[in-house]
């Protein structure tokens, strides 16, 4: 694979607000840095709080790589490469990108990307949201009480009981 069938299939246009702030980063942190910085975002094999990051199938990795292309064809004048390297600086950051997107390809022959795509799968249930007592789900064994019993046990706590604008107060004892 070359650099232009990668960028044929994930390339995504960005915007001047993209491109601006692209700009704004890689004269802050300097082109290898911002490139290496990029080359971290594109790694299909971090997780982070039990979730991936970046996956070939999605959105946000077309985003990086076309960012990545854009700052590195932007700033070609100003891209060095390590010295043992004996070419071109753009083909060194070119074939860094390729190695980062085969790697990508290889871990997920074994890590299958995952379809974030909100709709339950056939035949699934979606999780019911959180009811009161999953927080603390000691409380959910315990036996579910009627509201004449929890009103009885309030008067006998000597708790007012209102109905509207009718209230209910404990008896006081002599």
């Amino acid at each position: 694979m070359n650099i232009n069938e990668l960028v044929k299939k994930y390339h995504t246009d960005l915007d001047d607000a993209d491109r601006t702030m692209i700009d704004r980063r890689v004269e802050e942190k300097g082109i290898e840095e911002y490139l290496n910085q990029q080359l971290v975002y594109l790694d299909c094999s971090r997780i982070i709080q039990c979730m991936r990051m970046m996956q070939t199938i999605g959105y946000p990795y077309k985003r990086e790589i076309s960012s990545y292309v854009y700052a590195l064809y932007n700033w070609t004048s100003t891209v060095i490469c390590p010295d043992n390297y004996k070419g071109n600086p753009d083909e060194y950051w070119a074939d860094k990108l390729i190695e980062r997107h085969q790697a990508n390809l290889e871990y997920e022959k074994e890590n299958p990307p995952i379809w974030y795509d909100g709709k339950p799968k056939k035949g699934g249930k979606r999780k019911p949201k959180a009811k009161e007592g999953d927080m603390f789900p000691e409380e959910t064994k315990k036996a579910k009480i009627s509201k004449a019993e929890a009103k009885l046990k309030a008067k006998l706590l000597g708790a007012n009981i209102g109905f509207g604008a009718f209230k209910i107060k404990p008896s006081k004892k002599d």
